[in-house]
């Protein structure tokens, strides 16, 4: 009985994990409820100027009413499935802000970067990147799954919101449960069955090239793609309201007051981030500061487009180090492994909702290289935890990592993380109250849990009214949690390997974002480099599963003579 106790069965614990918060869950939800539908309505017809954009142009056929939180309701005004404009409006009939969907344009971004051409050449790139031949391999339905999250942009730029979020659910579904499944089923990831032999779609396509050129290739691949995103994201015009936000409470921090309660008002709650979220911009805020919507965000878009960079080097380093053979290797082996970790670099720069998601200045960028950060240095657990605590005091989601992270350490270790992650704590809590009081540490925590609260048209729960499932959705992404960290500390083979630990990462993270009341595609600036690492990044059989038809010889001005089981360096027998 004791032994059972000291290692406990993970899938019992998930189970218990399971039922006993899916029972708090339940108990503990609110409802909040919308003012009735009629009056809704009239209060935002009978505001002036509400009323005579929704008169112009493209007529509107009906309206829906929902609740935003308790003292907010949702007013969305449609002609047939497309949305015309949404009103908030107060429990007092006053409407406090109102968007005509209609003049925006396109969602978030660069218009050029949601242009057909555009999103055609950076899927055929990634494609290029990620795909294995035979083409009869899951890795590729892996890759469909992505590309398929263009879906829902393209729908979403359409104005056609039911429908985008309802396209995103199925490869969202399928890259979570692949996540899974490769972090703790029994698939090639775990060595209880070997993987079916496969190599790169861009080695087969490129059979005259030698090691050198492709490596060369892939490397200038890389750059263009750096520099095009870079170019495209710094030559914004406008930032998405999270870029806009965090620029304005940095602005703020620069002038000893807290965000939280004190924003210009132009962005919906836009104090709804951790306390290191807005410190982040604040050298930027120095030199650009932003007090309103007047004010153009650059700075938030200047993160954005050096977080992406940085994500790709984080990437090329990892899918290179992943690549590599674990035994001492020779020149090719060591070309083949840096050709794997360019194009996994190439396909994080040119899948292209994330392209499109850099463009915005979305903070969701920079989050998802801090994550790409602490699973580079997984090798180095309390580097890697350090990493993952500021992650999570960037924004709150990658603290659900925390207890998997931890449960890896053990003695020193263990107690040297537990007591990081309490100072970090402390430190963020002397920090509140140095800038805004003793209330401040309420003030953040009450911000920060609107995003908890908040209902919106963004989240399949909503627009198909079964709210009352989503308890057993974000039960099981606990129960997830619990039953890999149990398994995290029982296999010490899954804490070291860096593909499983990001792929168990990918599926929590996705969990959180199928079962939470808002998703949007910028999300996936955070979760995709997860995805990358655990399921796309070649292992190193893949990686040297083809000899070129030229080799390093070619690099010495000496044609390759392709005679078999003869290595790269020695000459051809007569």
């Amino acid at each position: 009985m004791l032994a059972r106790l000291r290692r406990p069965s993970a899938l019992l614990v998930a189970v218990l994990v399971l039922l006993a918060s899916w029972a708090a869950l339940s108990a503990t939800r609110s409802t909040p409820h919308p003012l009735p539908h009629a009056t809704a309505v009239h209060d935002v017809l009978a505001t002036p100027g509400a009323a005579r954009l929704l008169a112009r142009g493209e007529p509107w056929t009906r309206a829906s009413v929902g609740a935003v939180d308790e003292t907010t309701t949702r007013v969305s005004f449609f002609t047939g499935p497309r949305i015309v404009a949404e009103a908030a409006v107060s429990p007092h009939g006053h409407v406090e802000r109102f968007i005509d969907l209609r003049e925006v344009g396109v969602p978030y971004g660069v218009p050029m970067t949601y242009g057909p051409l555009l999103i055609a050449v950076a899927a055929l790139a990634f494609l290029l990147a990620t795909a294995v031949v035979p083409l009869r391999r899951l890795r590729n339905l892996d890759v469909a799954a992505l590309l398929a999250l263009v879906a829902p942009v393209v729908l979403l730029q359409e104005r056609l919101v039911a429908a985008s979020t309802f396209t995103a659910v199925p490869p969202l579904l399928w890259l979570a449960g692949r996540c899974a499944w490769r972090a703790l089923g029994t698939d090639g990831a775990s060595g209880l069955r070997p993987t079916p032999p496969a190599r790169p779609l861009l080695n087969a396509l490129t059979p005259a090239w030698g090691d050198v050129e492709r490596v060369r290739v892939l490397r200038l691949a890389v750059v263009v793609a750096a520099l095009c995103t870079a170019m495209l994201t710094i030559s914004a015009q406008t930032t998405v309201d999270v870029g806009q936000a965090l620029m304005e409470g940095a602005t703020l921090l620069v002038h000893g007051t807290l965000p939280y309660g004190h924003m210009p008002g132009d962005v919906f709650h836009g104090d709804v981030y951790p306390l290191l979220s807005y410190a982040v911009y604040t050298p930027l805020a120095l030199v650009m500061p932003v007090h309103d919507d007047w004010d153009v965000a650059n700075g938030a878009l200047i993160v954005a487009a050096v977080a992406a960079i940085a994500g790709a080097w984080l990437l090329a380093r990892i899918g290179r180090r992943l690549a590599a053979c674990p035994q001492p290797a020779g020149e090719r082996e060591e070309l083949a492994a840096r050709a794997a970790g360019l194009r996994v670099a190439l396909a994080w720069l040119t899948l292209p909702p994330l392209l499109i998601a850099v463009s915005t200045g979305t903070s969701d960028v920079l989050l998802g290289a801090l994550l790409l950060a602490a699973i580079a240095l997984a090798r180095r657990p309390l580097a890697s935890t350090a990493t993952l605590l500021l992650a999570g005091w960037f924004k709150v989601v990658p603290f659900a990592l925390l207890p998997i992270w931890l449960a890896r350490l053990r003695g020193r270790r263990l107690a040297a993380a537990l007591a990081l992650t309490a100072a970090s704590a402390a430190l963020t809590l002397i920090a509140l109250v140095a800038l805004g009081g003793a209330g401040a540490p309420r003030a953040m925590l009450h911000a920060v849990a609107f995003q908890a609260e908040r209902r919106t048209l963004h989240s399949p729960w909503t627009l198909l009214h079964v709210e009352w499932l989503q308890p057993l959705g974000q039960a099981a992404v606990l129960a997830l949690v619990a039953g890999a960290t149990v398994q995290a500390w029982r296999e010490p083979a899954l804490a070291a390997d860096p593909a499983r630990l990001s792929a168990l990462a990918g599926a929590v993270l996705l969990g959180l974002q199928l079962t939470g009341n808002y998703w949007t595609f910028l999300y996936l600036a955070w979760v995709v480099p997860c995805v990358l690492v655990g399921l796309v990044a070649d292992a190193p059989a893949l990686a040297h599963a083809v000899a070129p038809a030229r080799t390093l010889n070619r690099r010495r001005g000496n044609a390759d003579r392709g005679t078999e089981g003869v290595p790269a360096m020695a000459p051809a027998p007569s």
